[in-house]
């Protein structure tokens, strides 16, 4: 296991349960989002939030959209590779009544003084970097949602995207890039998140498709949401979060 980074030294380790409970104490909230460490993700119980998210992004990545080839799946069905062991993992839930579904997720892979080694959108973009990505630079990366409820789905979305900023905002990281194809483009502006594409398109043959690279500017979402929303959000690693109800 490496060692934590700066960021993510501060954690707690209570998550790892029975998905099936985790809105138990908070039963009329509709959402839920959790914030885990690489190490959450490393070992976890049959059944649990961890390996639902995981089974989750094997499913979208590799057996519906094949933006993952076949090797990527392991023996359980989840999906992991190795920038999951420098990662922050945002994790979106929706209560079922009585059990609880993984809706959507975001994952922030973070250059430290540990890993110096190349981000994704560095691998795939090398011309676009004369000098490499500083230490804490962060990607935005296996961003999912699932929801099929239109509005639910948009609250979901964003939701991911504002708590993925304060995540890096709370702790001093950036500057803030993504890998994404011409629908996260057009998703990020409709969900007015202020971004630059860097790049030019290219086929990144590991996810099958045409992408771009883009720099997100997280200070100035964080103006266009609310500073003050922003820092109510709680990115602790290990916490989770309830908000909306079932009659709002």
């Amino acid at each position: 296991m490496p060692k934590p980074t700066d960021a993510l030294s501060s954690y707690e380790k209570p998550v790892n349960q029975n998905i099936d409970k985790l809105f138990d104490l908070n039963r009329d909230s509709k959402f839920a989002m959790i914030i885990l460490g690489p190490e959450y993700i490393s070992e976890y119980n049959e059944n649990s939030v961890e390996e639902s998210y995981l089974k989750l992004r094997a499913k979208v990545y590799v057996e519906e959209n094949q933006l993952l080839d076949a090797s990527s799946l392991r023996a359980d069905g989840t999906e992991v590779d190795k920038d999951d062991e420098r990662a922050t993992h945002i994790i979106a839930l929706k209560n079922q009544i009585g059990s609880a579904a993984v809706v959507g997720c975001i994952r922030l892979p973070q250059k430290t003084k540990y890993d110096i080694s190349p981000l994704p959108i560095e691998e795939f973009f090398p011309e676009y970097f004369d000098s490499p990505a500083p230490i804490d630079a962060i990607e935005v990366s296996r961003l999912i949602v699932t929801e099929d409820n239109k509005a639910d789905r948009f609250i979901i979305k964003r939701a991911l995207m504002a708590y993925a900023v304060a995540y890096t905002i709370k702790n001093q990281l950036g500057p803030v890039y993504a890998v994404v194809e011409d629908q996260l483009i057009r998703d990020l502006n409709h969900m007015k998140v202020p971004f630059e594409v860097i790049t030019e398109p290219k086929f990144i043959e590991k996810y099958n498709s045409v992408n771009y690279g883009i720099q997100i500017d997280q200070y100035e979402f964080e103006t266009r949401l609310g500073k003050e929303a922003i820092s109510k959000l709680n990115t602790v690693i290990g916490s989770t979060d309830y908000f909306g109800g079932f009659l709002e």
